[in-house]
């Protein structure tokens, strides 16, 4: 199984470009990186990591929504109630914990004074 791996032009293309990259500061590597991908380009790496964080408020609404069809759509006691609820509480705590480390992480760079 490795070997069909291996053999595969993705891999073979993706080791070719290791290869390249070995060696090089992880802001080289971005640069190069980001610049062969249009969906990369002017992206700094801050950016693009936060992206799964700022998706949380949206999945609390679209839970949200759901709660309210699936109330609308069936029995009030159908235990899957309780779940969306729980789900939309969790999603709550999550984003509240998020906001808590990038406050944290404000003042923690103000403090050392790092922009």
């Amino acid at each position: 199984v490795k070997r069909a791996i291996e053999e595969t032009p993705a891999s073979k293309n993706f080791s070719k470009n290791a290869t390249v990259l070995t060696g090089m500061t992880f802001d080289e590597m971005w640069d190069i990186v980001s610049d062969r991908e249009d969906v990369l380009k002017s992206k700094t790496i801050d950016s693009i990591l936060i992206q799964p964080v700022k998706r949380f408020p949206n999945y609390i609404m679209l839970f949200k929504r759901l709660q309210g069809k699936v109330l609308k759509a069936s029995d009030p006691s159908d235990p899957v109630h309780e779940k969306l609820k729980r789900v939309v509480e969790l999603c709550q705590k999550i984003t509240g914990k998020i906001d808590q480390i990038i406050q944290s992480e404000g003042k923690v760079r103000n403090l050392l004074g790092i922009d």
